[in-house]
């Protein structure tokens, strides 16, 4: 039996205590294992005490039992499950022991033995945090305190709060996760042993003959994480934690593969200039991530090597470029794992052309191999082929198919469902500036080969890399050297790939994949062009209008490690957003850690995008211009707008300064304006004063000059006056003693005269004051207000007048103005133009203040309007040939009725709709011999002929020539009726008023031939008279 403890937390100070029956006259023993001295002090003298109390106990009441308390005592110490025994010993006297001897004591784990996790932000211990929206990433820091036992994890994850985001399957972005300060990083690559994934960082620039010897770590010394010198492995913790350097020799590419439970990595290097032939290496990876170099592998020029397996047979294919002459027709090398030695033996090798990629895969149980040639040194080419093969059971490749290539770069094999596609990425062509399409080639199950699928738009690509997604879309991304580096989702609906995102030039674009619990995370490793820039690792989301990027990743710590660090990305925007407010926190402690208090933190992301607002006077009040009305006060508006943000209650103050004089010519002269929050606008109300003072014209400015409520309560934030901050109000002069000018008409009309050009006399009159001689200038102008057609032209309708002058004398209220209306024989619609008094002035000196003229407004401009003319609306008349006799001459057809069609024209002038009416009168012919007998026609605008269509009755009555007349009556529409208003029309006889012969038959003779009744003799009878009661003949013979 045993029974369980847990110590109180630390902070409450008080020891537990556990109560256990002993039988009466017992004497107890105990046992313990990592007991602290001061609670086994404390347990003998309680146990002496509970004996002593006992034994008095027995004798004077004859007690069958009694109680033994323990306390726990309280410390710091973080400690994992301790226990100890409690065993009763052969009691005195003649009592014995029963069966119940013995009880366990537990004392459960306290103080965190496993460690207390904390989170906070990088150098504060706020637990409320405000930061800038551009800030890009922020930087948090997870603590673990109390005991540092064991591998524990913790989640660091984020929530919405008013900052929000939005999942968007179709936007793909990449966030910056982690900086490393380094530089002249040219790739990454990564593996997975136990659930851990580990990532390599490549340095090809160091370069040289590796000096590490086989057994060692293969190491160039202690990992420096300020400047990462050297090629590095590092393992991925919730952040990359480094675990040592690796000596390479111009790095090129690694791959790691499991034999009998072993993890092993082989990394490939090229060497460098003139020294290709360099060796590549095997290592065995430990448990701790820590490399053991077993082998030296012979390669030239080696950038790539692949693994795989067939029938529990491991092998490695190690793709070799160019020799120490520059070759490129060199051997890429099969290797095969000999359990034996545990070590790779060459096996087969295959005859390539600067091999810069492999790519092995399986389709339908058959292994395939895919090169990608990159030059050929001999042909001097960037243009051959690349190659397939399949793997036999000789452990041989054989050539498969071959491809046609480009300066081929890299290769890639991925099954999407049931489709088998190879991505092979084409660098360049034999010319130095050639973007060159990459290819997709499709597995064709009938043909058993790859057939071009499609092509992509990719540019110097140096590295293609293609992944599934946490949302199992599959993507391919092309590091594009010149232009933008590209990735690609594959479309299931289309079965094609779509371009998502693009970003800057880079070497390599690297997907690692992280699995986690709380779900995949995906991350993308970058090597930018310019490799003096710091490497990324950035994390592939799919959101839009979002503010921060949403995050849960996974924090590894290792026994006796205390610190991690992880970031979280603040999206950046330009919509003015209030302050808001999302946070991160930690959750799902596993190894036995504890999540302490200080577990979530508060992000403010600051207003931003002048949230609150610009306030500024409206582009239409940055200038007014008013008058002093007579008789009564004038008010006038000034808007002010806020325009970006519209968050918080805004208040601003103004002031108004000028010619004014005070409060007796405007009002009020300062006050503020409110904009409550979610509104753009507000007015400021001044109030002109009317007097009879005369006065100069004034100028009033409406300053803007202090935010007095800035619609927030943080410092520094808030509503900003901007650049539009002062309107000018121009109060026009007034009561004038030398008067106010204006055209005494505002429209005029005139008619455009015949023969000659005439002059049309308008007048500018003066109000107010009459005192001394005014000068006042006009300028004629077309009206663009209106229609072209209506729009009287300079120089063809009126003589043009720039900057013309009259005097109105003292004393006199008027002055006329001569306008030239110019005369033509066009027909025109009425036509307007303008005359717009432009100044006036004193002449003969200078007026005191306030003395000055001026121009009435409205009342400045006259439209002058020429009336329609020559015939705008055109002449209508007849438009019809007759015959000598005057008419128009139409039969009556046999058998149906026909229709008449009489033109009607209309010339000189085509504008506006009109109607025409008519009519047709009879004379011999009746209304029974034609319809209808009136009528109109519409001419639309422009419309110059329309026909009078008049229907002639078919009847039985044999008839001579009758006739009517059809007239035009009348035009509305302001055309005028020609000269031509009437037409006589004439039916020609019909129906045979003298007779109607035809032959008995129809129908010769079936025997007689055609040519002999021509040539028989033919009797024709013309009927000459049929005045007499008998018929005339006249006989004619052939």
């Amino acid at each position: 039996m045993h029974q369980s403890i847990t110590k109180t937390s630390p902070s409450r100070r008080i020891a537990p205590t556990v109560d256990i029956d002993l039988e009466e006259s017992m004497v107890m023993k105990f046992e313990h294992t990592a007991l602290a001295p001061a609670l086994i002090m404390l347990l003998k003298l309680l146990m002496e005490n509970n004996l002593m109390s006992t034994s008095s106990c027995s004798e004077r009441t004859k007690t069958t039992s009694t109680t033994l308390t323990i306390t726990v005592l309280d410390d710091n110490e973080p400690e994992d499950a301790e226990r100890f025994t409690l065993r009763l010993l052969a009691p005195d006297g003649t009592a014995k022991l029963g069966t119940k001897t013995e009880r366990t004591i537990l004392i459960n784990s306290n103080d965190s033995p496993n460690g207390l996790m904390s989170l906070y932000a990088a150098s504060t211990k706020m637990r409320e945090i405000s930061v800038e929206e551009g800030v890009g990433m922020l930087h948090f820091e997870i603590i673990r305190t109390q005991g540092m036992e064991g591998q524990v994890t913790v989640d660091v994850a984020t929530e919405p709060g008013t900052a929000t985001t939005t999942a968007d399957i179709s936007n793909v972005d990449l966030v910056p996760v982690q900086v490393l300060g380094t530089t002249y990083v040219e790739g990454w690559s990564s593996f997975t042993m136990n659930k851990t994934v580990f990532i390599l960082m490549h340095k090809p620039s160091v370069v040289g003959e590796m000096t590490s010897p086989l057994g060692s770590q293969g190491s160039t010394g202690a990992v420096d994480m300020a400047t990462l010198m050297f090629t590095t492995l590092f393992r991925w913790q919730g952040e990359l934690v480094p675990i040592q350097t690796v000596e390479t020799d111009g790095i090129s590419s690694s791959v790691a593969f499991v034999i009998d439970n072993v993890q092993y990595l082989v990394i490939t290097n090229k060497g460098n200039y003139n020294r290709y032939e360099a060796q590549s290496r095997l290592y065995r990876v430990e448990d701790t991530g820590q490399l053991i170099v077993l082998q030296n592998l012979d390669s030239r020029g080696a950038t790539d090597v692949v693994y795989f397996n067939r029938n529990n047979i491991h092998y490695i294919v190690i793709a070799n470029s160019q020799d120490n002459g520059g070759n490129t027709e060199v051997n890429t090398d099969i290797w095969r794992w000999e359990p034996g030695t545990k070590r790779f033996s060459k096996v087969s090798t295959l005859r390539t052309l600067g091999a810069s990629s492999l790519a092995v895969f399986e389709i339908e149980d058959k292994i395939f191999l895919a090169v990608a040639n990159f030059y050929d040194s001999v042909q001097k080419s960037y243009q051959l082929d690349s190659k397939i093969y399949k793997f036999d059971s000789t452990e041989k490749f054989s050539q498969y198919q071959s491809i046609s290539t480009t300066g081929a770069i890299d290769v890639e094999h991925v099954r999407i469902r049931s489709l088998d596609l190879l991505i092979v990425a084409n660098n360049r062509d034999n010319t130095v500036s050639s973007p060159q399409k990459s290819d997709v080639y499709r597995w064709d199950t009938t043909s058993q080969g790859f057939l071009l699928h499609e092509r992509l738009e990719t540019n110097r690509v140096e590295n293609l890399e293609v992944f599934t997604a946490f949302d199992d879309t599959v993507y391919a991304m092309f590091a594009n050297t010149i232009g933008l580096s590209a990735m690609f989702a594959w479309d299931v609906q289309t079965s094609h790939f779509q371009s998502v995102w693009t970003g800057r030039p880079s070497l390599s674009m690297v997907p690692i994949t992280i699995p986690q619990e709380a779900g995949q995370m995906n991350l993308i490793a970058i090597a930018e062009k310019n490799i003096t820039t710091n490497p990324v690792i950035y994390q592939l989301i799919k959101v839009k209008d979002s503010d921060y990027a949403p995050s849960t990743v996974t924090m590894t710590m290792d026994a006796g490690q205390d610190l991690l660090r992880t970031t979280v990305y603040v999206m950046q925007d330009t919509i003015p957003e209030d302050t808001e407010t999302f946070y991160v926190f930690l959750r799902n402690a596993a190894g036995g850690a504890e999540i302490g208090v200080n577990n979530r933190i508060a992000v403010n992301i600051l207003s931003n995008d002048n949230a609150h607002g610009i306030i500024e006077i409206a582009q239409d009040s940055l200038e007014i211009l008013a008058q002093e009305l007579p008789g009564r006060d004038n008010t006038v508006e000034v808007n002010v707008i806020r325009h970006q943000g519209f968050f918080g209650h805004v208040t601003v103050k103004w002031v108004a300064t000028g010619d004014h004089d005070g409060t007796n010519d405007i009002t009020p002269l300062e006050g503020l304006i409110e904009i409550p929050t979610g509104h753009s606008t507000a007015t400021i109300s001044i109030t002109i004063r009317d007097d009879d003072i005369a006065e100069l014209q004034e100028v009033t400015y409406i300053q803007l000059t202090q935010v007095v409520d800035t619609g927030t309560t943080l410092p520094g934030r808030g509503a900003q006056i901007g650049e539009n901050k002062i309107g000018k109000l121009i109060v026009m002069a007034n009561d004038s003693p030398y008067g106010v000018v204006k055209w005494s008409q505002v429209t005029v009309t005139t008619t455009e005269p015949e023969g000659s050009d005439k002059v049309v006399i308008l007048y500018i009159s003066r109000e107010q004051g009459l005192a001394g001689d005014l000068q006042v200038t006009y300028t004629t102008s077309v009206d663009t207000n209106l229609p072209l057609k209506q729009q009287a032209v300079s120089g063809l309708d009126f003589i043009s007048q720039s900057g013309s002058m009259v005097v109105i004398q003292e004393n006199t209220t008027s002055a006329p103005v001569q306008i030239v209306i110019k005369q033509d024989d066009l027909p025109e619609p009425a036509e307007m133009f303008l005359v717009n008094i432009t100044g006036v002035s004193v002449l003969g000196g200078t007026p005191g203040s306030g003395a000055e003229p001026s121009i009435r407004i409205p009342g400045n401009v006259v439209t002058v309007t020429i009336s329609e003319n020559d015939n705008a609306r055109g002449i209508v008349e007849f438009d019809v040939t007759t015959n000598i006799e005057g008419r128009v001459d139409v039969y009556e057809e046999f058998g149906k009725n026909s229709t008449l069609r009489l033109r009607v024209s209309r010339s000189v002038g085509f504008f506006g709709p009109i109607t025409v009416t008519w009519n047709a009168a009879p004379w011999e012919a009746t209304s029974m011999d034609y319809s209808p007998l009136s009528g109109t026609l519409n001419f639309a605008d422009d419309q110059e002929s329309a026909d009078i269509l008049i229907t002639i009755l078919d009847d039985d009555l044999a008839e001579e020539l009758e006739t009517f007349y059809v007239r035009l009556v009348n035009v509305t529409g302001g055309a005028a009726l020609g000269p031509r208003q009437e037409v006589r029309v004439g039916i020609l006889k019909n129906d045979s008023p003298n007779g109607l012969f035809r032959f008995v038959t129809s129908q010769l003779d079936g025997q007689t031939s055609i040519f002999s009744y021509l040539l028989s003799y033919i009797i024709i009878f013309v009927v000459v008279s049929s005045e007499s009661t008998g018929l005339n003949f006249t006989k004619f013979s052939l």
